[in-house]
């Protein structure tokens, strides 16, 4: 999948390249009309590369994966509430179906995406698993993007195309493409939302702005407490302008129009089970029982240096 990925994504480049040489030698093409052919030739190799990389995703799940019993408890638990919004769906409409997986949610609207793909395109577990094929592209699109029009270097972009497919996280067995949670979801998007972000504080650029902001609704929409993560970022890009001085009133709308697409994107799934979250991750863990369950586990200096220790991740 590597190989061949990164095989069509080069061969594409190249080919352009080629092909804007022979055009910059001819007069008769305007430079508006080359850059709108260049475009489209850009769109198009994109579209092989999506076609490519998703007929070999149903080839191998079909061949390793589709036949095979679901391992993992978070997988079986999360595919077992999928079935039940799903049937829901089937019985009572979509609106109602809808309704109940949000009441009856695990932290997460992933549930909520599976749950439509199995309506749209079939009952399957390949239906599941395509979410996370189209988080994937989009984090290898979306960035690829970004790092073009930052750098204005379009092999820089391929290149990251190449290392972004050879990561370990796409292929590990437990949160990688073919394990049905939210953690590669969450991981692809949180990629998106971080380069938007960056794009946006480098070039103020609109479309950066309510890309990122879009993103991080989605990703609010995904897993709950990702919110921790989107808060703590801010927060420190916040007091960063305070301490320059550069925290203005249009920084403020800025930040108030960002927040509102962000709640519009995909926060008000958070609103709806806010108590839910507090229950759950606080609650529960520091001052209910679960807490007992926490101290036995190992100490959280061997989580941080396994974390260091996996950094290819």
């Amino acid at each position: 999948i590597k190989f061949s990925s990164i095989c069509g994504l080069f061969a594409a480049f190249f080919a352009e390249v080629k092909n804007q040489r022979k055009f910059e030698n001819n007069s008769v093409f305007s430079c508006f009309e080359m850059r709108d052919l260049m475009n489209n030739k850009s769109h198009m190799a994109w579209g092989i590369a999506f076609l490519l990389q998703f007929f070999l995703l149903r080839t191998y799940c079909c061949r390793e994966i589709l036949s095979y019993i679901p391992e993992w408890m978070d997988q079986v638990g999360y595919a077992n509430v999928t079935y039940q919004i799903y049937d829901q769906i089937l019985n009572n409409g979509i609106l109602q179906g809808m309704k109940f997986g949000i009441n009856n949610s695990v932290n997460s609207g992933m549930t909520l995406i599976g749950a439509v793909h199995l309506f749209l395109f079939g009952f399957s577990r390949f239906s599941l698993l395509l979410p996370n094929f189209l988080a994937c592209f989009l984090c290898e699109y979306s960035v690829s993007a970004v790092l073009n029009r930052v750098t204005k270097d379009k092999f820089i972009s391929l290149i990251y195309c190449g290392l972004f497919l050879m990561t370990t996280a796409i292929f590990a067995g437990v949160g990688g493409i073919f394990d049905y949670r939210w953690d590669f979801m969450a991981f692809c998007v949180y990629t998106v939302w971080l380069a938007y972000l960056i794009e946006f504080l480098y070039s103020n650029s609109r479309k950066a702005f309510y890309s990122s902001a879009i993103a991080g609704g989605v990703l609010l929409f995904i897993r709950l407490n990702i919110i921790l993560y989107l808060v703590s970022i801010l927060a420190v890009l916040t007091a960063t302008k305070l301490l320059a001085g550069s925290l203005g009133k249009d920084s403020i709308k800025k930040g108030i129009k960002y927040a509102g697409v962000m709640f519009l994107a995909g926060g008000w799934y958070l609103a709806l089970n806010f108590s839910r979250f507090i229950n759950y991750y606080f609650s529960a863990i520091f001052t209910g029982s679960a807490k007992e369950a926490w101290k036995a586990h190992l100490p959280f200096s061997h989580y941080f240096l396994h974390g260091l220790s996996h950094m290819e991740y």
